[in-house]
């Protein structure tokens, strides 16, 4: 029996294909692009607008990445919450994981607060997976940029010697690359974990309060006054986010150090 499942959102629970060819047509054209086909834009979902930006105009400037998903988001946003449709089986699917107790966390490159809006229309919010959905939503962006450097500042030329030595793409990656990764995905997981520990408004209301989190726990005592409850909440909430950290901490120099030996 699993524990845990972990989707992607676009085209595997649910389709927004509509709104994101419209947030595409608007952004494009209004930076002097060519308004791209259906089919087009539908290659580019899943990646981070910046990267579908470049990949449909070839620019690779920063501002103009920054300007189009600016563009992108004025009409996408509220044509995706409006929109977008689970596909068959899906809603049954995330109530069935639920009613036998199996945690659901969905990945995708929306904005949480999109993504929140989306589970209220569709009667997702006010659940454990809703919660999970919008946490992952807020960490996703940091990690995939901590993960992004780590592994440009590794490049190929490791898996390439394996390559010359024998070794095919599976076991280059998981033998050579993967063990000089596993710090920084270390410390991605760590950004995550910090960043979803601390969420309270996000859980707040998009669990109803019936979510019930440490942050959620300890904020009303500390507003309310009660520094009594509310102190034994905070070191509470301090200690076992400083000894999460640590583990990370203590895992990613246990990496470093077997790299060194290897």
């Amino acid at each position: 029996m699993f524990k845990a499942v972990c989707f992607d959102f676009d085209y595997t629970l649910a389709d927004c294909t509509d709104s994101i060819v419209a947030g595409f047509q608007h952004g494009l054209t209004r930076l002097g692009w060519p308004s791209p086909d259906r089919e087009t834009v539908r290659k580019t979902v899943g990646f981070m607008l910046e990267d579908s930006y470049s990949m449909l105009t070839g620019d690779l400037d920063p501002a103009r990445q920054a300007e189009f998903r600016a563009l992108f988001t004025e009409v996408a946003r509220d044509l995706q919450i409006k929109d977008t449709v689970l596909l068959p089986g899906g809603e049954e699917l995330l109530r069935g994981l639920k009613e036998h107790g199996v945690k659901t966390a969905i990945v995708s490159t929306k904005r949480g607060d999109t993504i929140q809006l989306i589970l209220e229309r569709l009667g997702l919010a006010d659940t454990a997976a809703g919660v999970l959905l919008v946490h992952v939503m807020t960490a996703l962006p940091y990690s995939i940029s901590i993960l992004t450097d780590v592994t440009a500042a590794l490049g190929g030329a490791l898996e390439e010697q394996a390559a010359v030595l024998g070794a095919g793409p599976v076991r280059a990656f998981f033998a050579v690359s993967l063990p000089e990764l596993m710090p920084g995905v270390l410390s991605s997981l760590s950004m995550a974990f910090i960043l979803s520990y601390s969420q309270y408004f996000t859980t707040l209301i998009v669990g109803g309060g019936r979510v019930k989190t440490l942050a959620l726990v300890m904020v009303p005592y500390i507003q309310g006054g009660d520094r009594s409850l509310a102190s034994v909440y905070a070191l509470a909430f301090t200690g076992s986010a400083l000894l999460v950290s640590a583990l990370f901490e203590a895992l990613i120099r246990h990496w470093q150090k077997r790299g060194d030996r290897l």
